[in-house]
């Protein structure tokens, strides 16, 4: 059996609309997205501890979910790095991203890259039941030291999204 490396994959939380005049890269979190953010990160740390480090987009409203998944884990938090590429980034963008970096780590992006890359990585059965709306997140088990793209080369670890938490959690 190929040893594996778990990844996680996390949507930005809920974002404020984009202002008039306003650029989409610069849309922050709403309170609910904040709310959101360290609901889920309660949820990741207990079921998953802590990744050794975040790769995040650099939009405003992934580097600040990016954040307060870090602030919410046990010191030494891991390091928010922000990596250009994933910025509104494609499939193939994801997907780089992730087989990439051999580190475990939690990328923090945008859909509809994030859905895509999921949807080929996983099984169908798997791809069907993960809805990446704000603040999802999916642990997933990769083959270590792949890098070239299979389809269905990933198994589903979890997956969990805010609207499914409990509500202490929330």
């Amino acid at each position: 059996m190929q040893d594996t490396r778990q990844v996680i994959i996390m949507r930005h939380a809920t974002a404020l609309p984009q202002g008039p005049g306003g650029r989409d890269f610069d849309r922050q979190l709403s309170s609910r997205g904040m709310h959101e953010a360290r609901a889920i990160a309660q949820w990741l740390i207990r079921v998953q501890g802590t990744p050794e480090v975040i790769v995040s987009s650099p939009a405003a409203r992934t580097r600040a979910t990016a954040e307060a998944i870090a602030a919410a884990c046990p010191a030494p938090s891991p390091p928010v790095e922000c990596d250009p590429a994933l910025y509104l980034a494609d499939r193939e963008g994801v997907l780089e991203s992730l087989l990439g970096d051999p580190r475990q780590l939690l990328l923090v992006g945008h859909n509809p890259g994030l859905e895509e890359a999921l949807s080929l990585l996983l099984e169908d059965e798997a791809a069907a039941h993960v809805v990446m709306v704000p603040a999802a997140v999916c642990v997933l088990a990769l083959p270590d030291g792949e890098v070239t793209v299979k389809p269905g080369m990933a198994r589903l670890v979890a997956h969990m999204r805010p609207d499914l938490l409990p509500r202490a959690t929330q």
